[in-house]
């Protein structure tokens, strides 16, 4: 506390003035470090304000790098799985071909619905055209 040389009233060390009558309070040193200019703080604190910025901007950067990475391998890995279905598919179309070779107009008529199936079954081949009309959906082959 500082004492106000005129009336002896007790003031707050922050006091430039006395609370009760008014009168300028000696100035009290500060019992900490010397009070640096300034000049000299201004350009501390634009120093640290520059540092955080840096910082900021560096942790910016790693989190943009780490996110474009990480896309950067979901794609990757869709690719994949995408190239490895067509593979499949290639396989298959492959066999689906071959198959469709060695079969030859068995494969087209069973594809196309134009065969009865149950025709197939019966034990001679002479019966396996009924005798009654067919619809033109159901004949056995094309006709043109």
């Amino acid at each position: 506390m500082v004492s106000c040389e005129k009336c002896g009233h007790q003031n707050l060390p922050s006091s430039t003035t006395c609370s009760k009558c008014g009168a300028l309070l000696p100035a009290v040193a500060p019992a900490g470090p010397p009070r640096i200019d300034s000049v000299d703080e201004y350009a501390r604190q634009m120093a640290v304000r520059e540092a955080v910025r840096k910082r900021n901007r560096m942790v910016l950067l790693a989190v943009i790098a780490v996110v474009v990475v990480a896309v950067g391998y979901l794609q990757m890995k869709e690719r994949h799985r995408k190239a490895v279905a067509q593979e499949k598919l290639r396989t298959f179309e492959t066999w689906a071909e071959m198959e469709k070779r060695e079969t030859g107009s068995f494969w087209n008529c069973v594809m196309a619905s134009e065969v009865d199936v149950g025709m197939f079954t019966k034990a001679s081949s002479s019966s396996s055209v009924s005798s009654q009309p067919t619809s033109p959906s159901k004949r056995p082959f094309p006709t043109t």
